[in-house]
């Protein structure tokens, strides 16, 4: 049984620019967000990234959330380029002339934006080293990063080092119990950088590549190709920057756990909603570390190199020009 609105599907890579994406193919006047019942937009409900039982059993609640009028869905899961049994259930749900727009990003950055996007919570989801990670990984062949990086993940969970946050994280605002293909899932910082193992489950639906590099270079270009893909006219777009990874320093963290302490108590959380009392917040509040300065903290020039290595073929075709890396990624298509 499909559903009767047209979709465009933005699965991923998480960490490779899919929600400037999201912000900027949304200002077109025949594109809309999904949308909650409460009129707020939702980039990535992750509907499909579960397993197929839970899909099937809780339909209605994605359909709740499209438009009755004549536009395009976009639905930006990054869960989606990663979780083996989604096409299938896109095909099943949303039929197989879904058009799909794969954001790409330098794969040495995903995978530190991918770790940072971790440890910029609070408390940190991952406490592992990533210079650590790296480092176990160093020599081992290609096809065996995967298992090696999911053991190590497993390993972190059992020692208290990872937490598996994920089912429990997005059942809070859903009616039914949330059952993921992988919880594990955002902690494969390495092999989900290796972009050529996922692209071939989407071969038989018309996609298309977008470079993030380029993206931000070049926004109206490549968006003016992204309509065209999609068969809609031109229209203009603005860009800001969405969605960075930002770290908190020692002083934030304190911060964030006091602040979430005291607004446990309704009366003294609403006092601290009170526009004095911001103003007070706002001069107090410490700042993040921005992106550059958390990088350098996370990893050394060292890592940088066997990262470099490890995420060979793909970063040998990495030029941030997505006709550069088409060729190289149908190729891989047709071996997966």
């Amino acid at each position: 049984m499909s559903l009767d609105s047209k979709f465009v599907i933005i699965p991923g890579a998480q960490k490779a620019g899919t929600t400037t994406l999201h912000k900027l193919i949304t200002q077109h006047s025949k594109i809309a967000p999904l949308t909650r019942e409460s009129g707020k937009p939702i980039k990535e409900p992750n509907f499909f990234s579960m397993e197929p039982s839970c899909v099937d059993e809780n339909i209605g609640w994605y359909r709740s959330l499209t438009s009755s009028k004549p536009v395009l869905q976009v639905d930006a899961s990054t869960h989606y380029l990663v979780s083996p049994k989604t096409p299938d259930l896109i095909k099943k749900y949303l039929g197989g002339d879904v058009k799909v727009v794969v954001t790409v990003r330098d794969p040495i950055e995903r995978s530190i934006s991918g770790f940072l996007q971790q440890k910029k919570k609070t408390p940190p989801t991952d406490q592992r080293d990533l210079n650590k990670i790296v480092k176990k990984l160093w020599g081992i062949e290609r096809e065996h990063i995967y298992e090696t990086e999911n053991a190590q993940i497993k390993q972190a969970v059992k020692n208290g080092k990872v937490n598996d946050y994920l089912e429990s994280g997005l059942s809070s605002n859903r009616p039914f119990k949330v059952h993921h293909q992988d919880n594990l899932m955002p902690f494969k910082y390495i092999q989900h950088s290796i972009y050529s193992k996922y692209i071939g489950r989407y071969k038989e639906f018309n996609v298309k590549v977008v470079c993030f590099e380029e993206m931000v270079e070049e926004p109206q270009k490549v968006m003016s190709s992204v309509f065209e893909f999609l068969g809609l006219p031109t229209e203009n777009v603005s860009i800001t920057h969405s969605n960075p990874t930002r770290v908190p320093d020692k002083k934030k963290r304190v911060y964030t756990r006091v602040s979430r302490a005291l607004r446990r108590n309704r009366f003294i959380s609403s006092v601290l909603e009170l526009k004095f009392i911001e103003k007070i917040k706002q001069r107090v509040r410490p700042s993040w570390m921005n992106s550059e300065e958390a990088r350098g903290n996370m990893i050394s020039t060292e890592s940088r190199e066997m990262l470099r290595e490890l995420l060979a073929p793909e970063y040998r075709y990495w030029s941030g020009r997505s006709e550069d890396i088409v060729q190289y990624w149908d190729q891989e298509k047709s071996s997966v």
